[in-house]
């Protein structure tokens, strides 16, 4: 696609039409000046003055000139000197339109010209902060392919880069130090451990391995986000996910025991451009960070350091959809599933709100951070499943899950989620039939219920996820009364931020979470209502553990999934 080129000016005037512009205000200073010469030119010019300085103040915006605090005063004074007599004879207009022009065309040539510096300093942020944490140290080439020379010719290249990057360095004042992502005080460690992948094919090899991945959705805007990653046992589970979402298989890669893995430590490595990938390759293998939802993650730069791969068979979690789908065949009724549907879409709206964006940012998400969230969060929102089932349906689902992954601590409650399988399980609720009504002689029918504040509890945990393993939420620490009955479990991140939200659906008539900020006069309301007994398990749980400053602060900064 041929590339276009840019306007002249930062506003949508081309030169052209900025000397039509001129060409008119001269012909309006020329008449006025010839209206002076009779006694009508006073009353005649002081009117074509208003019109003239409205006319350009509205033509000006229409066509996107930034009127800042120069060109407005500017206006002004023109049009107060049309107005001193004497003065008045003078080309204000044309001289003010000139003046207007020639900032306009700076500040354009300005604005074009940032873009360029920011990825210029960029790019220098990327390579040359990873110079200067190299110092003057020899690294030693990666052990498993120390014999390849095809590697030469790249690492002069790399040098030569190298070079560039530091003269750039030096003739670009600077106005911060210059670092990158890969800039870390971690480690190197060895391979001989087993990674996976999911979403090949099933009978994927090596040599259908794609390192860079220029194609995925992550290279938006020229990015070269791509990158072949790997997860570990900790991680396996989001891989296997993954592969069944997309009826792809899981895979396993051994790496050989000498390979070289770049351990950055927290660091979150999504955001490695392919030329950062490349230069590191240099000397490493694998790079293992984190995901910015705070999962480990390993980046495959070398495929030679792969012993072996192979795919793998699902392990005991993908077994339970299929065991308990008996139990679940037919279980929601057309209501619970409209009631689904709707907290499902308010969950989609509420994280893709400018609140829930604040939010994050005020926990220090850049934009791409929040971006990345948020296409997590609505992945997890569309793939949730929600099954709400008769108490006999429920307590069956209960002994299938402690049967088919050995967990002995799934409770019978009322509600709870399985993460791994993206599912969330309620018992419904049935309400005792009344006595019968006047004039009938049987009872009325039992009506099933369901609570919608266990379902949106459960449901937000749900779209969360792992989130809250992520670099932005490793720094809570919450704040409790004094004598707290249970900061354990409420305390948890998940746990708290699952209960703010219970706590706004209790004051939704008074509080709205997209425009208001929470504040002593909604906690007033809070607790009116837990006296009137018409608060949920939730709110009452955020009252007990928290005082009212750091309850209304996590109001205002949680992101309340």
């Amino acid at each position: 696609m041929e590339e276009q080129k840019p306007k002249s000016s930062g506003s949508k005037i081309s030169n052209v039409e900025w000397g039509l512009v001129i060409g008119a205000v001269v012909v309006v200073d020329a008449v006025q000046f010839f209206l002076d010469a009779f006694a009508i030119g006073i009353l005649a010019n002081r009117f074509i003055d208003i019109v003239v300085g409205m006319a350009l103040a509205f033509y000006f915006w229409a066509r996107g000139v930034k009127m800042n605090a120069k060109k407005v005063l500017s206006l002004i004074a023109s049009f107060v000197g049309e107005e001193i007599p004497v003065l008045d004879t003078l080309p204000l207009w044309t001289l003010d339109v000139i003046l207007i022009m020639a900032w306009d065309k700076a500040e354009g040539k300005i604005e074009k010209a940032m873009p360029i510096l920011n990825k210029t300093l960029g790019k220098a942020e990327g390579i040359a902060g990873r110079i200067e944490g190299m110092g003057n140290k020899q690294i030693a080439p990666s052990t498993i392919n120390q014999n390849d020379e095809s590697r030469t010719p790249r690492t002069n290249q790399y040098q030569n880069s190298m070079n560039n990057v530091l003269d750039l360095q030096n003739r670009i004042p600077q106005t911060r130090p210059l670092k990158t992502r890969m800039e870390t005080d971690g480690n190197d460690t060895s391979g001989g451990l087993t990674l996976y992948h999911g979403g090949l094919p099933e009978d994927a090899s090596i040599e259908d391995v794609d390192l860079e991945r220029l194609g995925t959705q992550q290279n938006k805007k020229g990015n070269t986000y791509g990158g072949f990653y790997l997860t570990d046992d900790s991680s396996r589970h989001w891989s296997e996910g993954y592969a069944r979402e997309r009826g792809a298989s899981l895979h396993s890669f051994d790496i050989h025991p000498q390979a070289r893995i770049l351990d950055t430590g927290e660091r979150n490595t999504d955001r490695l451009s392919a030329e950062e990938r490349q230069a590191t390759a240099q000397t490493h293998d694998l790079i293992k960070g984190r995901d910015t939802l705070g999962r480990t993650q390993y980046t495959l730069l070398n495929k030679s350091a792969v012993t072996n791969m192979k795919s793998v068979p699902p392990s005991a979690f993908s077994k339970i959809e299929r065991e308990v789908q008996p139990v679940l065949t037919s279980s929601t009724t057309p209501h619970h599933q409209e009631l689904v549907q709707d907290v499902r879409q308010s969950k989609l709206d509420w994280i893709q709100s400018e609140a829930f964006a604040q939010r994050l940012q005020t926990w220090g998400a850049t934009i791409e951070d929040v971006e990345k969230i948020r296409d997590q969060l609505a992945q997890n929102a569309m793939d949730g499943n929600a099954y709400i089932l008769s108490p006999d349906k429920f307590k069956q689902t209960i002994n299938i899950l402690q049967k088919t992954t050995g967990e002995k601590n799934i409770k019978e409650a009322s509600a709870f989620h399985d993460s791994d399988n993206h599912s969330i399980f309620l018992q419904e609720r049935i309400i005792s039939p009344r006595p019968p009504l006047p004039g009938q002689t049987t009872p009325q029918t039992p009506t099933p219920q369901v609570d919608a504040t266990e379902l949106n509890h459960e449901y937000g945990h749900l779209v969360a996820g792992d989130i809250w393993k992520g670099p932005l939420f490793r720094n809570w620490k919450p704040r409790f009364k004094a004598g707290t009955p249970d900061s354990t479990y409420v305390g948890l991140i998940h746990e708290t931020d699952t209960r703010i939200r219970s706590m706004f659906r209790d004051v939704r008539e008074f509080f709205d979470p997209t425009s208001d900020k929470f504040d002593l006069k909604h906690l007033m309301i809070v607790k009116k209502l837990r006296g009137q007994g018409q608060v949920s398990k939730d709110t009452k749980d955020l009252l007990e553990h928290y005082d009212d400053d750091f309850l209304i602060e996590l109001a205002n900064t949680m992101p309340a999934i």
